[in-house]
Formats: C-alpha cells, sequence, structure tokens
C-alpha cells in the first residue's frame, strides 16, 4: 500500500526544519513514499530558494535518497510558481502554483496575509474582490502556458484566509464562474488537482482546500486529485490528512494519482 505525500518545504525556502527531520518524521508517521517540494527561485519573492540554496537542495534531497533506500522513498521535487523559470530536468516532478498577481509595477501576493490581499484590492483593483479574484484564476487557467506541472497546487489558494477573515463571498454566482473557468481550462492536462491541509497546520483554516463544490465539479468532470500536507514543519506532515481523505471520499473519489518517481503518475489508493 502507497502512503504518500509530495508538497513539503524545508529550511531551505520557508519551511522550519531541515529535510532529513522531515524524511524521519514522514518514516515515523508510516509515509512509505515522501516527496520535497522546495519554492522554486523567483526573483521578487524571499521565500523561495535561491539559486544557490536550490543547488544544495537538490544535492541534499538525493543524499536522503541513498541513506533512506529501502526504508521510505525520497522523491525530488519543486513548486514552481507562475512566475518562476526552471531547468526541471533534476526534477522528480513539479506542483505548478499561483502565488502573485502582476499589479502596477510590482507583485501582490495572494496568500501572504488577509490585510495585504484586502491592500492589494482596494489600491489596484477598485476595492472590487471580484475583480483580484479572477485575476488570480485567470493566471491559475493560464498555468500550463508557463509551467510543466505534474500536479496543480491548491488552486482555490485566495480563499486562505476566507474561515478567519472573509473579504468576499465564495458561494456567489462571481465566485462561482472564476473557478469554474479556472477548472476547466485545466482538465484536459490530465495532471490532479491537490488537496491541501496547508493552512490547516499553520492555524489558518479548519478544513482543507479546494472546497467541497470544487472538488465535486472536478469529480463530475472525471478530474483526479492527490492529498498533500504542503508541510513548513515536520509537525505540519500528518495535519489534516484523514480530514483530507474523508473530503475527498464524500466529494466521489476513490482514489488519487501521485507522481511515481519515474517522470510519470500512478494511481494509488486513499489512506490515513
Amino acid at each position: 500500500m502507497i502512503k504518500g505525500n509530495f508538497h513539503t518545504h524545508t529550511c531551505f525556502c520557508d519551511g522550519a526544519d531541515t529535510p532529513e527531520t522531515m524524511a524521519e518524521r514522514a518514516l515515523m508517521e508510516g509515509f512509505t513514499v515522501f516527496g520535497f517540494s522546495g519554492h522554486s527561485y523567483v526573483p521578487f519573492d524571499n521565500c523561495c530558494m535561491s539559486p544557490s540554496r536550490t543547488e544544495a537542495y537538490i544535492l541534499e534531497v538525493r543524499r536522503l535518497k541513498d541513506v533512506y533506500d529501502g526504508r521510505l522513498q525520497i522523491l525530488l521535487g519543486t513548486e514552481q510558481d507562475y512566475f518562476s523559470i526552471i531547468d526541471r530536468t533534476p526534477y522528480d516532478y513539479v506542483i505548478g502554483s499561483v502565488h502573485y498577481l502582476p499589479v502596477g509595477e510590482g507583485y501582490a501576493a495572494v496568500d501572504d496575509t488577509a490585510e495585504k490581499a484586502i491592500r492589494a484590492t482596494r489600491e489596484f483593483f477598485g476595492g472590487d474582490p471580484y475583480r483580484f479574484v479572477r485575476a488570480y484564476y485567470e493566471l491559475v487557467a493560464r498555468l500550463f502556458e508557463r509551467v510543466d506541472a505534474d500536479i496543480i497546487g491548491h488552486i482555490d489558494l485566495v480563499t486562505k484566509f476566507q474561515e478567519r477573515e472573509p473579504y468576499f463571498d465564495t458561494g456567489c454566482d462571481a465566485y462561482r464562474r472564476c473557478w469554474q473557468e479556472a477548472v476547466e481550462a485545466l482538465l484536459p492536462y490530465r495532471k490532479p488537482f491537490e488537496i491541501n491541509t496547508g493552512a490547516m497546520s499553520r492555524g489558518m483554516r479548519r478544513t482543507p482546500y479546494p472546497s467541497p463544490e470544487i472538488l465535486r465539479f472536478i469529480r463530475e468532470r472525471g478530474g483526479s486529485i492527490v492529498i498533500n500536507s504542503d508541510a513548513h514543519s515536520a509537525d505540519g506532515i500528518g495535519v489534516g490528512r484523514e480530514e483530507a481523505v474523508a473530503l475527498a471520499r464524500a466529494c466521489g473519489f476513490c482514489s488519487q494519482l501521485i507522481p511515481d518517481g519515474q517522470g510519470g503518475l500512478t494511481e494509488a489508493p486513499l489512506i490515513i
């Protein structure tokens, strides 16, 4: 039985722990395959890996592949932002994500804080949160124009703060049209949409994202999912996994698509 997790961040980017500390925890929690996905370099982002840190990260994860051989399958991945350009040759898989919107002469983070998202909405989108949201989903819809992704990362990241500091209505038609158009644009690429528990481990949400409505929409149209922790510390690796598996099953999914370590994807069971 394959128990995997493929979205993790270490001290090489904005995570707290070393890759080896993360791998040890994954082994303790019964994972059989564990992927690292450090943030790829973006010039204006201080949370990502610099070019030199990227080289060191690749070497360290390759070392851990040997250290854990026979006990835990280690995969070398990266989370590539829409505004990042990388050579994907070294990587076993790539998570494609959108974290920023181009505004004025710079960029506004979608997931830094609710206050910053609201400020960007006020300064660059006329105070209309649905213009902000539409700009985000328009980039998500175009993800594969820029990123050769194996996994579609946290598609509704723009809702990260909605449980604690809501600033738009996720149930209204204006919002629904935005994500539906993005999902429809991504489905033909036949890559799994991530169920992400990272905001749960960092105390920002009580539930995983995407929402049940989005997941059912994906399922009804023949899409697939993968469950990931987006952990930024060893303590976050297993947080929310039971809830994520229950959510996937409730939305009609019986399995997930996971990286196979050979550049492809393989079907695997939903395991807590």
